[in-house]
């Protein structure tokens, strides 16, 4: 019997729901620094894996996904995901005391982000056209956003009643589970056409170079090298902030809620800003995260730490859609997703890794979590500006790719 609506508002709104659960990992931040205290018998790479640990299963599972729709029907895979990143969000509350298991379920619960991700995407391909389709796809970073303001604020008001506390945010999902369950329609199948296989081959015979040119190895790596920056923050501002005596777990919530809603506003006037600093947007977005975490650096009050926390939300936005286009612009059309799919794997990995960069610049220089971490953001970002600086004005215009473009034209089977 099928099932889901026939209705496309409430497709969006199905859509949408699923999309605010992209960023579900944040609820545990604003009790980082509770975690740490309450667990000194643990080293704290190892308990940074609670926050870290499901953006290294999602980095897995990010390009797992584009093998597991053409075999699973996608109505499956998201209430399956969903369901998972219920179980596995809300279980770590009943076993406080047992690392391991913790540490086991926030894999698996990476696991579930990372379907939920590109799925969102991916539906949006699947039943939407032209200025539609494009329009949802910015509604769902949008929605992504709004759910990291949610998960981040709810975490902390929870992490004041014990730090096991913030997993009970994910019972929220229970809703999103049924309105999927009830409005999320399976994807019609559309066959191949013979006209569609020919031009797959034709562009099959063009070499890995044409097809994938080199530059879009650094554009990963410059991802990578972002994140790291980003996790930075997320988890070093609870301990940060507790340790200059600014304020706790509440606080450390209304500014990771903060850097959200500016990374929701980039998301709305990314295309400005793109017309305003053309194709150097990537480079000056990274040097006002830059300037941003040195803020946060030299800062000797909550607001200005909080200031450099909020503004730094508007630059993931600005260079991660910067970024996709780029690739999506550089590697052949039909590859774009793919090529984008692992991007978005290099941006968990830049999550994952984090705690192992910051421990051995830490170890090396003899520094420490909190103020110090922010000095090691700042130099990085102005590593990765010079790099950018470089890269960017020995950039040429790579036209159109037209006689690629001619291969693909009409490749979508109606």
């Amino acid at each position: 019997m099928a099932r889901g609506t026939k209705s496309k508002t409430v497709l969006k709104l199905v859509i949408l729901a699923i999309a605010l659960q992209e960023t579900g990992g944040g609820a545990v931040a604003p009790a980082m620094a509770d975690i740490i205290a309450a667990n000194p018998d643990y080293a704290t790479t190892t308990l940074m894996l609670i926050q870290t640990a499901p953006y290294g299963a999602a980095m897995i599972m990010a390009p797992v996904y584009g093998f597991l729709s053409r075999k699973v029907k996608k109505r499956s895979v998201a209430l399956a995901a969903i369901l998972m990143f219920i179980i596995f969000g809300v279980a770590p509350y009943f076993f406080p005391h047992s690392m391991g298991a913790i540490i086991f379920c926030r894999v698996m619960f990476g696991v579930a982000t990372g379907l939920l991700i590109p799925l969102a995407f991916g539906l949006c391909t699947d039943f939407f056209e032209g200025k539609e389709r494009t329009m949802m796809i910015g509604l769902v970073q949008a929605a992504a956003c709004i759910g990291g303001i949610f998960f981040q604020t709810l975490g902390g008001y929870l992490a004041t009643l014990g730090w096991n506390f913030v997993f009970l945010a994910y019972l929220i999902s229970v809703v999103i589970l049924l309105f999927a369950f009830f409005a999320l329609p399976e994807p019609k199948y559309v066959d191949e056409t013979e006209a569609y296989k020919k031009r797959k081959e034709e562009l099959a015979a063009l070499s890995f170079k044409e097809k994938f040119p080199p530059i879009v190895i650094a554009y990963y790596a410059e991802v990578v090298l972002f994140m790291i920056t980003i996790l930075i923050l997320i988890n070093n501002l609870a301990i940060y902030i507790t340790a200059e005596g600014w304020g706790g777990s509440v606080e450390v919530g209304y500014i990771l809620s903060a850097h959200s809603v500016c990374g929701f506003i980039g998301g709305l006037v990314f295309a400005a800003f793109c017309k305003l600093t053309k194709k150097w947007n990537i480079t000056v977005a990274v040097g006002l995260a830059a300037l941003c975490f040195a803020l946060m650096w030299f800062a000797n009050n909550l607001w200005m730490a909080a200031a450099g926390a909020a503004l730094v939300g508007f630059l993931p936005t600005f260079i991660l859609s910067g970024t996709w286009d780029k690739i999506s612009n550089t590697v052949v059309p039909i590859f774009a997703t793919s090529a984008v799919a692992v991007g978005v794997a290099c941006q968990n990995l830049g999550q994952f890794v984090e705690p192992y960069y910051l421990e051995g610049i830490n170890t090396i220089f003899g520094l420490t979590l909190g103020r110090d971490a922010f000095m090691v953001a700042t130099i990085t970002c102005l590593v990765l500006f010079v790099i950018l600086v470089i890269q960017t004005a020995a950039e040429r215009d790579r036209g159109t790719m037209e006689s690629i473009a001619v291969l693909e034209e009409d490749m979508s089977p109606m």
